[in-house]
């Protein structure tokens, strides 16, 4: 609407961080398929969907145990009603990667980290 108020401060943007890390089958954790509930309104999946897929590669106190403070996420391309997304997770120090395929096709890669 043309009486929506706009902020004029910008928020503080940090540099994406390059998430190049490599996965392999012993990275795998599950796959979910994408249902209704899962999509936007042009019927894609929506981006929440993704940032929960990783949230789920997690457990309670896994999660609690990293004690993160800061998320990363990249989405790479679309994914569409029944389709399998693949989810991987790789523990790299201090930092918890996971990434979101489709056969050889990346999704969406994240990056759970302590800045």
């Amino acid at each position: 609407p043309k009486d929506l108020a706009h902020l004029e401060d910008k928020p503080s943007v940090l540099p994406f961080i390059k998430l190049n890390e490599e996965f392999c089958d012993s990275d795998f954790l599950y796959t979910h398929k994408v249902m209704f509930t899962d999509l936007d309104c042009n019927n894609h999946t929506n981006n929440v969907t993704y940032s929960r897929l990783a949230l789920n590669s997690f457990t309670p106190d896994e999660f609690n145990d990293y004690n993160f403070n800061s998320f990363e996420i990249h989405f790479n391309a679309q994914s569409y009603l029944y389709d399998n997304i693949k989810i991987y997770k790789k523990v790299v120090d201090n930092k918890v990667y996971v990434q979101g395929k489709i056969e050889d096709k990346q999704i969406f890669n994240c990056l759970f980290s302590k800045v």
